[in-house]
């Protein structure tokens, strides 16, 4: 590829120079492709040929794990089927936990640069309350800054509450102490509010996703950003503000700003996947370098900063009880994961147990 073909991949595309080790050979820089969409065993993926021209191409996946907003190397196209034939290390990744995977995590989305996490007001007080609760946010946040993206945490459809702007400012400030001072932004979608400061963070050639809860106004949010319909729209039953799926599979969109935006089916739940400690509470970890136990649980230990931190009202108790259920939580994902892990381990040394059987018995036979 040639000079002006990366700077096309770079701008439009969203090509980091991270990934530019990845592609060079003898020959040159490979021709990298960016996944669009995943279906059962296959992808959609862009590029761009030598005269800059975008290409959109079907590829078939394998074994291979592949996410929207992988890059990918193909095989030889031959009669236009393609085949992945490797998957770029990601620099960045959202994933959940999943109970059909035995812990492992499932991939959301790969390379992205921000993630909006939305939550939204209600019509009433008691429907709000579980909308907008801290303890849920804090799973989101967990999982996209354990994967290396920046949060930014958007409270859709602000033209239901009645708070006057002051008290909006006010909720905002509160929810940003709480939430370890991440970002929070108020918007709605259906009345254009509050988009100018959502579109400066939608900077060219980065990747953004949006995730949240079905009912929260991911899709109408992305409409309105994109300035067209190009997401179906759905509400949210009265009795329970659980909302109704609109966006069933992931894919990438280009924005009018120049950024890639990956839209995700809505999830009422993040289970934290975690391989250490669990991320995005930093403010805790910081303190927790002054506790006394280097192991220290923040539980009933002496000399717990974290602790001592809650009774001065340093820190909001209910952030540190978060911490601990979304801790326990990882911990049984990854008991569940070394487990299967040991079940497969025990499955193939049954397997190699049984061929030497045969082996032996096929020799004694001649």
């Amino acid at each position: 590829m040639n000079t002006e073909t990366l700077e096309l991949y770079e701008h439009e595309l969203g090509l980091r120079p991270v990934f530019l080790p990845q592609l060079m050979t003898e020959d040159g820089a490979q021709r990298p492709w960016r996944v669009a969409a995943v279906e059962r065993g296959s992808c959609t993926v862009l590029g761009f040929d030598e005269d800059g021209a975008l290409i959109e191409r079907r590829a078939r996946t394998g074994a291979l794990s592949v996410a929207v907003g992988d890059w990918v190397l193909l095989g030889r196209v031959e009669h236009d089927s393609a085949k992945v034939e490797s998957v770029l290390e990601r620099v960045t990744w959202l994933q959940r936990g999943s109970s059909h995977h035995e812990g492992h995590g499932q991939m959301i989305a790969a390379n992205l640069d921000t993630v909006f996490i939305v939550a939204a007001f209600a019509e009433t007080e008691k429907l709000e309350r579980r909308s907008l609760r801290a303890r849920r946010l804090d799973r989101f946040i967990s999982a996209v800054k354990e994967g290396g993206a920046t949060p930014v945490v958007v409270l859709n459809k602000v033209d239901l509450t009645e708070r006057e702007e002051g008290e909006l400012a006010a909720l905002r400030a509160e929810l940003m102490t709480r939430l370890g001072g991440v970002d929070v932004l108020c918007a709605a979608a259906l009345e254009h509010r509050g988009l100018d400061a959502l579109a400066e963070r939608l900077v060219p050639g980065d990747t953004v996703a949006f995730i949240g809860p079905s009912g929260v106004g991911k899709s109408s949010l992305i409409n309105a950003l994109l300035g067209q319909e190009s997401q179906s729209v759905g509400g949210v039953r009265t009795r329970d503000a659980k909302g109704k799926h609109t966006t069933t599979r992931r894919e990438i969109l280009r924005m009018p700003s120049g950024a890639l935006l990956i839209d995700t089916p809505g999830v009422r739940e993040f289970a934290v996947v975690s391989d250490d400690h669990v991320a995005g509470f930093e403010d805790i970890d910081a303190l927790a370098q002054r506790c006394r136990f280097s192991d220290c649980e923040h539980d009933t230990e002496p000399g717990c900063a974290v602790r001592a931190a809650v009774e001065a009202q340093a820190l909001p108790a209910e952030r540190l009880e978060s911490y601990r259920d979304i801790e326990r939580d990882a911990q049984r994902l990854r008991g569940r994961q070394d487990a299967y892990t040991r079940h497969l381990e025990h499955l193939e040394q049954r397997k190699f147990g049984r061929m030497v059987h045969r082996a032996k018995a096929l020799k004694n036979k001649t």
